[in-house]
């Protein structure tokens, strides 16, 4: 009786060891079969990226082609007149925070980066008042009539509009440039009464005349029309812009003569 009751146990034991290995040979079937299928998948998913990006990059040849075989392309409108472009936008009501924003934090930055050129531009405009309004008008002058001649060949339009937008970041550097001098010579008159003592006093003074020397220029934009003139604080700050960039051609000019 113990021999059949081993006997059992012992087949109980077998059957359970099969059993186990058996289920252990499914399990690692079954992720086998997983693993198979998510590389098969990620495959997929590669193929379908690389085949997009064939036909992004085939229709983007095709229209390349296309622009090229067809006709040049044109620039109409203001740009073609700059005189005219700016005109309308001296006569348009300007945004008076982006304005505030820009002139502030633009102005901050260029004279943290470059301090230097911008104390010798405005010293150039503190200096030589009307000769940094001649250089800036006659700058003006020969970059307008570049752009005028460059839009009358469809080859040069692209070089009218580079000399467009090397005109338009003239006149922004030279607003900035008009905000620092009204903030030196705020910071001057602040500096006759106290001088600052340290350099965080120092910079949160310059900062603040900064902010006021923005501020008043945002406040003259608002100036409107008064009885046939046109709109007048817009033109006043575009004067000012013109001051700021004939004090930083001047002061090119002048540094390219003297070497």
């Amino acid at each position: 009786m113990p021999h059949k009751t081993l006997l059992l146990s012992l087949a109980v034991s077998l059957l359970l060891s099969w059993s186990m290995a058996t289920g252990a040979q499914a399990s690692d079937w079954r992720w086998l079969q997983e693993d198979a299928d998510s590389t098969q998948l990620i495959a997929q998913e590669q193929s379908s990226r690389a085949a997009e990006m064939f036909t992004y990059w085939r229709d983007r040849a095709e229209r390349v082609g296309a622009a090229d075989a067809g006709e040049p392309i044109t620039i109409k409108g203001g740009v073609r007149h700059p005189v005219i472009y700016y005109s309308n936008i001296a006569n348009r009501p300007w945004s008076l925070g982006p304005l505030f924003c820009f002139l502030f934090m633009v102005s901050a930055l260029l004279k943290l980066c470059l301090p230097r050129l911008v104390t010798a531009a405005t010293n150039r405009c503190r200096t030589n008042f009307f000769a940094s309004l001649s250089t800036a008008f006659i700058y003006a002058t020969v970059l307008i009539t570049l752009i005028r001649f460059a839009f009358l060949s469809e080859d040069l339009t692209a070089m009218g509009v580079f000399i467009f937008g090397l005109l338009q970041l003239s006149f922004a550097l030279g607003s900035i440039l008009s905000v620092n001098l009204f903030a030196q010579n705020l910071y001057n008159i602040v500096a006759s009464k106290k001088e600052p003592h340290g350099a965080a006093v120092t910079v949160f003074v310059w900062g603040g005349c900064l902010v006021v020397a923005a501020a008043i220029i945002t406040a003259i934009s608002l100036i409107p029309m008064i009885g046939p003139l046109p709109r007048l604080g817009n033109r006043m700050v575009m004067l000012l812009a013109t001051l700021g960039l004939g004090g930083l051609v001047h002061l090119i000019a002048g540094t390219q003569r003297q070497s």
